[in-house]
C-alpha cells in the first residue's frame, strides 16, 4: 500500500535534482528547458480503529500528516477511537475526484465494495 507514496517521494526527489541541474543556466537563455511542476495528489483513505474495530473514511492532500493527526486525537470525530491504522488509500490528481470517491465509499454500496476489496485483510483480523 505504500508503493504509491514511495513513487511520489522518488518523483519529488527527481524534480528537485532536475531543478538543481538547470539552476546554473540564466533565465530566458535556454528556451528548450522544460520546467517540471510538483505533482499534488489528493487521497481517499480508510483507517481501522485498533480499539473497537471501526472503519473511518476520509480524504486529504497530505496522507502522512492526516494519519498522525488522527492518532494524536486532533480530530474530534476520531479522537475517542484511537489508535488508528491506515489500511487502504487511493490517489487522485483532482480534489473533486477524491471527494466524490470519499462520498461514494461512505454510501452502503461503496461500503460493500470497500469490504469486498479488503476482504482478506478484514478476514485476517477476525482470527488475529
Amino acid at each position: 500500500a505504500w508503493t504509491i507514496l514511495l513513487l511520489r517521494l522518488k518523483m519529488i526527489e527527481y524534480i528537485r535534482s532536475v531543478k538543481k541541474d538547470f539552476s546554473k543556466y540564466r533565465k530566458g537563455r535556454y528556451d528548450r528547458v522544460v520546467k517540471l511542476q510538483k505533482i499534488i495528489f489528493f487521497y481517499v483513505y480508510v483507517l481501522y480503529s485498533l480499539k473497537n474495530r471501526n472503519l473511518y473514511i476520509g480524504s486529504t492532500n497530505n496522507l502522512i500528516r492526516r494519519v498522525k493527526e488522527h492518532n494524536l486525537g486532533l480530530n474530534k470525530s476520531t479522537k475517542s477511537y484511537k489508535p488508528w491504522k491506515l489500511i487502504y488509500y487511493e490517489a487522485s490528481l483532482h480534489e473533486q475526484d477524491a471527494k466524490r470517491r470519499e462520498y461514494y465509499l461512505k454510501t452502503s454500496q461503496g461500503g460493500r465494495l470497500l469490504k469486498r476489496r479488503l476482504k482478506e485483510y478484514l478476514f485476517s483480523l477476525r482470527f488475529a
